[in-house]
C-alpha cells in the first residue's frame, strides 16, 4: 500500500512538474528510483500540499483572461481614422482627442502600439520642457486674471510682411484675439484692445507684454485706461512671456506652415476660424485634454453612450477648411 501512494505521488509529482514549469524538480523523481532511494515522510507530505496548490492554482486561472483588458476593435478603428485624417498628431493628442471628444479614456502608450501594429509609425514623443520659471514667475503667470500679447509675423503672396497680434489669457490659454496687418501702429493695437475687451472684461486683469515700440503708447495710456495693469518683461527675455511664445509656435506649426495668404482678409478669415477650433474644439494637456471652452455640444456628446459604445457612428468635424479634426458619436 505504502509503495502505490509512493508511485502515485511521484508520478503525480512528475505530470504537474512538467507542465508548470517552476515545479520540474519534482520530474526526477521516478517511480523506479522509490525502491533504491525511499523519500522521507516530510517529503511525501510536501508532494501532496504543492499537489494541493497546483490543483487549486490551475481552478483559479483556467477559462479566465489575465492581463489588461484588451482594447476593443471600435476603438482601434477610431484610433486609425484620426491618425489618417490627422498623420501629424502625436499619440498624446490622439488620447487627448479620445478622452475629450469620444469619453473613451486611453493611454498614449496604448495609441502607439496600435498604431505599430497595423504598420503605422507614430509620431515622435512630445519634446520635453527645455526650461523652467522661478516659483515667483510660474505663481503670477498662472494668475488668472493674467493674460499676454505678442506679435508674430509672417509674409503673405508678395512676400510683404504681416504682423499677427495675438492675445492669450493665461488661466485656461484662451485665445482672446488674434488679428493681422501690415502696420502695427499704437492706434490700431488700441483699437483691437477694444475690440478684444468689450464693456468691462479689462477691468482688474494684468497684461504682460514685451519691450517692444509698438507697445509704448498702449502700456502708458490705453491699458490703464481700461483698468488694466501692465507688465513688461526684461530684455532678450522671452520666456518670462512664455505662454504666448509658446502660443505663436503652435499657430506656425498648425496653421501658417499651411498657408499662403492672399491679403488681410484671407489671413484674417483664417485666424478667426483657427480661434474658434483653439477655444472650443483643441485638447490643451494644461487643462487636462479639455479646450479652454467647454460649449455645450461637448457635455451633449456624453450622453448614454456608455452602455453599448459599438452601436455609435465615429463623425468627424472639419476645422479651418480640413486641417483639423475634432471628433464626435453619433447613433448608427
Amino acid at each position: 500500500m505504502l509503495v502505490i501512494v509512493l508511485f502515485l505521488c511521484g508520478f503525480g509529482g512528475f505530470l504537474l512538474g512538467n507542465q508548470y514549469g517552476h515545479y520540474r524538480r519534482l520530474s526526477p523523481l521516478l517511480p523506479w528510483y522509490l525502491s533504491a532511494f525511499p523519500p522521507r515522510p516530510i517529503t511525501v507530505i510536501q508532494w501532496f500540499h504543492r499537489q494541493i496548490q497546483l490543483i487549486w492554482h490551475y481552478k483559479s486561472v483556467a477559462g479566465k483572461c489575465r492581463g489588461r483588458p484588451l482594447t476593443p476593435v471600435y476603438v482601434e478603428d477610431w484610433i486609425l481614422t484620426i491618425h489618417r485624417e490627422n498623420p501629424g498628431y502625436s499619440c498624446r493628442r490622439i488620447a487627448a482627442l479620445l478622452r475629450h471628444d469620444l469619453k473613451r479614456p486611453i493611454d498614449k502608450n496604448n495609441v502607439a502600439r496600435i498604431l505599430k501594429k497595423h504598420g503605422f509609425s507614430p509620431p515622435p514623443s512630445d519634446r520635453s520642457r527645455r526650461y523652467q520659471q522661478e516659483p515667483t514667475w510660474r505663481t503670477f503667470l498662472n494668475n488668472h486674471n493674467v493674460c499676454g500679447m505678442d506679435f508674430k509675423t509672417t509674409f503673405d503672396i508678395y512676400c510683404r510682411q504681416v504682423f499677427i497680434l495675438n492675445i492669450v489669457d493665461h488661466h485656461r490659454r484662451r485665445l482672446i484675439w488674434s488679428r493681422a496687418t501690415y502696420n502695427p501702429t499704437a492706434q490700431w493695437i488700441a483699437q483691437q484692445l477694444r475690440e478684444a475687451f468689450p464693456f468691462d472684461d479689462a477691468q482688474g486683469r494684468i497684461m504682460v507684454m514685451d519691450r517692444d515700440t509698438a507697445f509704448s503708447h498702449v502700456a502708458k495710456h490705453t491699458l490703464p485706461g481700461f483698468g488694466m495693469q501692465v507688465r513688461r518683461t526684461s530684455y532678450r527675455s522671452p520666456w518670462q512671456n512664455g505662454v504666448v511664445e509658446r502660443f505663436n509656435r503652435t499657430l506656425q506649426e498648425e496653421l501658417l506652415d499651411y498657408l499662403v495668404p492672399l491679403g488681410l482678409r484671407h489671413l484674417n478669415q483664417r485666424l478667426t476660424e483657427y480661434r474658434h477650433f483653439y477655444n472650443t474644439a483643441r485638447p490643451h494637456m494644461t487643462n487636462g485634454g479639455d479646450p479652454p471652452v467647454i460649449s455645450d455640444g461637448n457635455a451633449a456628446n456624453d450622453s448614454n453612450m456608455s452602455q453599448e459604445p459599438e452601436r455609435y457612428r465615429l463623425k468627424s468635424v472639419q476645422w479651418v477648411g480640413g486641417l483639423h479634426h475634432s471628433y464626435r458619436l453619433n447613433a448608427a
